[in-house]
């Protein structure tokens, strides 16, 4: 969010924006606000959504957007697995050692975790009330260990009861990484997350 006295129109400032941004980011759109927003503190929930290429040959055109990963994926076993991680837990197990010295609390809510394959790609969804560094990273290395039988079931139920780093899967790279949407209404994170774990 931005303060300003310009009186220049929303529309105005994504043409303005957009005309000084570099060629991979943009404006979409732009809205007024109380003066009391603020776009970090006021969020009550965030999307990621972290994609897989599983075709058997890198496709250069989304080597830097997508993770390759030239295997066949077992999405039963990840859809059955990435049901634990739904719920208040303490997520300890899923964050980079170094940044958890710094926290209050690794305790999270995790609304949905959902699986989809497309082709050769695979998206992994995830909605949760705030996200620790690297968590959505390790649970995507969590079910790919999932699918691969590195790691159970158990294995997260012990990650989220103990937690056990070791019991969670790789930190798998950041390129297919994206913060999908970010929530304001609380009512419309529930009500879509409660969709999407009844697909």
């Amino acid at each position: 969010n931005v303060r300003t006295d310009n009186p220049i129109p929303c529309e105005g400032f994504i043409k303005g924006g957009n005309a000084l941004l570099p060629c991979d980011i943009a404006f979409l759109s732009c809205e007024e606000a109380d003066e009391s927003f603020h776009a970090r503190f006021d969020s009550c929930g965030k999307e990621y959504v972290y994609r897989i290429n599983t075709a058997p040959v890198r496709d250069v055109f989304t080597a830097d957007t997508a993770m390759h990963y030239p295997y066949t994926p077992d999405i039963k076993k990840m859809r059955s697995a990435a049901k634990l991680l739904v719920g208040t837990h303490d997520f300890a197990a899923f964050c980079k050692a170094e940044a958890k010295e710094h926290l209050a609390t690794t305790v999270r809510t995790v609304y949905s975790v959902n699986v989809d394959r497309n082709g050769d790609f695979v998206e992994i969804t995830v909605r949760g009330n705030g996200f620790l560094h690297n968590m959505v990273r390790i649970i995507v290395g969590t079910l790919i260990y999932i699918s691969e039988g590195k790691r159970t079931e158990e294995d997260i139920v012990k990650a989220l009861s103990e937690p056990d780093r070791e019991c969670a899967g790789k930190t798998v790279e950041p390129y297919g990484l994206y913060l999908n949407r970010v929530f304001y209404d609380k009512d419309v994170l529930m009500k879509e997350a409660l969709n999407e774990s009844t697909r």
